[in-house]
């Protein structure tokens, strides 16, 4: 276990708590020769590295994609579909749109990587790229996970 200590510059390495130990009578000196410098990975706020620029910027598209109720309905119908993919037409229908509306909606899911699109006869059929939203939770359970309560 490690003990994040002066704003992560120190930690204990494998020891109890600090609390723990100086209840228990450790003294200062003890003390001092369980603490080393923090690994180069450690920022001085405990996280890891945040994301870069271009991290956020893929991850602010994506869910500028998704923040709209109608493309957020049109996803959620071609991930729901059995079939696993639905055409523009089915699509279309469920909504009181025009045509040309649900296919910039579309467009904009597929720039965004949420949607894949393949193209057969007159039709185009539509995809959740799954790969995409397991990488947007991803990055949003990371940065959940690096929320400490002790820095």
């Amino acid at each position: 276990m490690s003990e994040c200590i002066d704003d992560c510059q120190w930690v204990l390495r494998n020891v109890p708590p600090l609390g723990q130990i100086w209840t228990q009578g450790a003294s200062i000196g003890q003390i001092v020769r369980m603490i080393e410098p923090a690994p180069a990975g450690i920022s001085a706020s405990c996280c890891p590295a945040p994301m870069t620029a271009a991290e956020a910027e893929d991850l602010a598209a994506a869910f500028k994609a998704l923040a709209d109720p109608v493309r957020l309905r049109i996803a959620s119908i071609v991930a729901c579909c059995p079939a696993g993919e639905v055409c523009m037409g089915e699509i279309a229908s469920e909504f009181s749109v025009s045509g040309p509306t649900i296919s910039h909606h579309l467009k904009k899911l597929r720039e965004a990587g949420v949607l894949s699109s393949e193209r057969r006869a007159n039709e185009v059929y539509y995809q959740v790229r799954s790969d995409r939203l397991d990488a947007l939770i991803a990055q949003l359970a990371a940065m959940k996970a690096t929320v400490s309560p002790v820095c």
